[in-house]
């Protein structure tokens, strides 16, 4: 909310029941400079309205003279819906202006003539149609300028629902273009002095395409000159906004600069107008609804007028804010006009016709808050905490977890290495005795780190062709872990946090021996650092994966067996639930029968008095209660079976030190998949049969069946059918868990008790 509000010049309601958008308002000098602006106004029923205020300032009454009915130039019934309007040189051979209307399916120009004083209530306007286009899609938006940087005429662009682009050179349709992975329509606007078209993409990047470009490459499109690969058309230039964009407008700067004002949900972007980098970006603390830029002359100070969404209008001058004030309702489009009597009007639609043009009032709301209460203030102790509250701000660290994409791309630090390797490819539909296609792969490895902690960050990968990308965007939630500082360098303890649960897993390393000593207060969130620490002692010491040493604790088994109980409640969980819905599905579907019966029969009666309604009623709300309870059900059966994912990969890390490779590929192919419910078959019942298979391969005991009995699934009921399991289990790890004669790093996993 601002102090202040904006002053009323003049207003009017436009029409009855219809809606308007934000491309319903245009305001342009219609009838030349000197008759100044006026205000046309389409709606989605059809109707025309152009309007020249001619308010003025009333020295008696002390107020604007507002609304005139002669201030309605003309009204006229168009079409069913008008979608955009246009004003520019559409004819050929003429410099007059044209009124281009957009509807839904022609492509309309009007020419509109101001006959002044030629009537008894004022100006006579008429309003004559000279040609239209016939459209085959459905249209959304109209562009106009001089495409292909031709002087004295002005050209259309129409954007259709599916994102193609309709070019009409005045009376003549011209070519037709599908830009880049489009299914739908996106903002789009031209800029004259570089011949150019701004818009975005689906994946929220900004592209700029060349006029000139898209000609040439529909010309040689229809005339078949292009290979398959090369039929999409490339972007001359992109930017990665990582937001849904809102409107894109460009102003004129100076004589040889023209500005990009991007408007996005969160940020206000301003390009230069060779789209090679930004001029300056503001961020938003509050949701905007639309806006619209201008430029102030002769001083060239660049303005933007943005509506939030509590009806506020707030005029930034480049970033600084330079005023707000209140709006008297939610406008869908702003504008701004100079009128006859006044310039620099802001005028303003809404959605229900309500049209005014206001003007910024320095007049403050008359609503004063009451004083809190009436005591006697003391100055002397409120300047020394003001001033112990700067010393304290000036002694606090900077923090800010919510940085600009500006401050973001400074501090994330990207590494990108490339690689370019041969590969042999069979020709398709080719005989063995021809020749194999050698192709080239090119790997990309790119790493991405820093030192402050990073929120969503977002990593899209890009290539002309002929190059091909797969996985071209990903995004990190955070990046993995925060190292705390360590106050003293020859600390042999290290600290890390997992963000998203705040478990700390500590690694010690001794002073002495070749030996850590990884701990936590979870368990579970020991899986990846134990990973990690492996790997990179095997990468920084240059040593074999047998040189290494984990020591396995019955710690680790409990864990494990305690994850295999805790899946398989949540199972049985589920699967009680489900049986209940489907005894209430079959009630559900013998009291339809009855309903059904009942009203064959006509026997409204026994219907009432039998309470099969109520029953029904009942059987509905048991039925949604189980439904929520299955839901949760469900998730808790998705978070058991990633602890218990977790619980195994840990156990594999310390014991693949320990053991040879044939070991541990027979020991991962038993426990290591990933639990996934199939026809009441999980983890527990196919891990069951493999252990009881690794355990008669590897014994050395001469088996007393034959090798080829076929092998049945164990029927798992209750958490007491899984002894056999939990025993196979340890007895598998004990047979397999031998480690190597020689030492050099171990690796020691303790779960102490949690403590701080």
């Amino acid at each position: 909310m601002s102090l202040f509000r904006t002053k009323e010049w003049w207003h009017t309601e436009c029409g009855i029941n219809e809606t308007f958008d934000n491309k319903s308002l245009l305001v342009v000098s219609l009838f030349g400079d000197d008759k100044k602006d006026v205000v046309i106004v389409s709606s989605h029923s059809g109707n025309l309205r152009i309007y020249s205020p001619s308010s003025e300032w009333d020295n008696e009454t002390g107020a604007p003279t507002g609304y005139k009915t002669t201030d309605l130039v003309i009204e006229a019934h168009i079409a069913n819906c008008i979608i955009d309007t246009k004003v520019g040189k559409f004819v050929s051979g003429s410099q007059d202006l044209r009124l281009g209307i957009l509807t839904p399916n022609k492509l309309l120009v009007y020419s509109v003539t101001l006959t002044p004083g030629s009537t008894e209530h004022g100006d006579r306007c008429v309003l004559e149609i000279i040609y239209s286009h016939e459209l085959s899609r459905f249209p959304v938006s109209l562009v106009s300028g001089s495409f292909g940087a031709v002087k004295g005429r002005d050209f259309f662009c129409v954007q259709c629902i599916d994102g193609t682009l309709l070019f009409y050179e005045q009376e003549a349709p011209t070519f037709t273009q599908t830009l880049k992975d489009r299914l739908l329509p996106e903002k789009i606007a031209y800029i004259s002095n570089n011949d150019i078209f701004i818009t975005t993409s689906p994946g929220r990047i900004l592209e700029c395409y060349r006029y000139q470009n898209m000609a040439e490459f529909s010309r040689k499109l229809e005339e078949n000159k292009m290979k398959n690969e090369d039929k999409i058309l490339e972007p001359d230039w992109i930017y990665n906004i990582s937001e849904n964009v809102l409107g894109i407008e460009t102003v004129v700067l100076s004589s040889f600069e023209i500005g990009i004002i991007v408007l996005t949900e969160k940020h206000i972007y301003c390009f230069r107008d060779d789209c090679s980098n930004v001029k300056y970006v503001k961020r938003l603390d509050y949701t905007p609804m639309v806006f619209r830029a201008f430029v102030i002359e002769p001083d060239g100070k660049l303005m933007v007028l943005v509506v939030a969404d509590t009806d506020t209008l707030l005029v930034y001058e480049g970033t600084t804010l330079k005023w707000s004030a209140q709006l008297p309702f939610t406008p869908v489009a702003i504008a701004r006009a100079n009128f006859q009597n006044l310039e620099g009007v802001v005028v303003i639609l809404s959605d229900d016709g309500k049209l005014e043009a206001c003007y910024l009032g320095a007049e403050p709301s008359l609503f004063v808050a009451p004083p809190i209460h009436r005591r006697g203030f003391d100055y002397a102790q409120a300047e020394k905490e003001l001033i112990e509250l700067r010393r304290l701000s000036k002694i606090a660290p900077e923090k800010d977890d919510k940085l600009t994409i500006a401050t973001m791309e400074s501090e994330l630090l990207t590494t990108i290495k490339t690689s370019l390797e041969p590969i042999n490819q069979m020709p398709i539909e080719s005989t063995s005795e021809e020749p194999t296609i050698q192709r080239n792969i090119c790997t990309i490895t790119i790493e991405l780190s820093s030192y402050i902690l990073l929120h969503d960050v977002q990593l899209s990968i890009d290539v002309l062709q002929p190059l091909v990308a797969h996985d071209k965007y990903h995004v990190f939630s955070v990046l993995q872990f925060i190292i705390d500082e360590i106050e003293k360098k020859t600390s042999n303890a290290i600290g890390l946090r997992h963000i998203n649960t705040n478990n700390i897993v500590t690694i010690v390393a001794g002073t002495n021996t070749n030996r850590y000593r990884v701990q936590s207060n979870d368990s579970l969130s020991i899986t990846i650092v134990v990973q990690q620490l492996i790997a990179r002692l095997r990468k920084k010491s240059s040593i074999n994966i047998g040189n290494i040493i984990a020591s396995i604790g019955q710690n680790h088994l409990q864990l494990l067996q305690n994850q295999i109980d805790t899946h398989f409640v949540s199972r049985q969980q589920v699967k009680r639930i489900s049986k209940e819905l489907t005894l209430l599905t079959n009630q559900l579907r013998m009291i339809e029968k009855g309903l059904l019966k009942c009203i064959r029969d006509k026997s409204i009666k026994p219907l009432e008095s039998s309470g099969i309604s109520v029953l029904l009623e009942s059987t509905y709300s048991l039925m949604f209660t189980h439904l929520d309870k299955l839901e949760e059900a469900q998730l808790e059966r998705e978070n058991a079976a990633h602890n218990l994912q977790c619980a195994v990969k840990l156990l594999l890390f310390l014991i693949r030190p320990n053991i040879s490779d044939d070991k541990y590929s027979i020991l991962e192919s038993a426990i290591g998949f990933e639990p996934q419910l199939r026809d009441d078959v999980d983890w527990e019942e196919v891990a069951d049969v493999a252990l009881f298979t690794l355990l008669r391969v590897t014994s050395k005991k001469p088996e007393s069946e034959p090798s080829t009995r076929q092998l049945s699934w164990n029927k798992l009921e209750t958490i007491r059918d899984l002894a056999k399991l939990k025993k196979r289990l340890v007895h598998a790890i004990e047979r397999l868990n031998k480690p190597t004669d020689t030492v050099q790093e171990d690796v020691v996993d303790e779960n102490p008790s949690p403590r701080q």
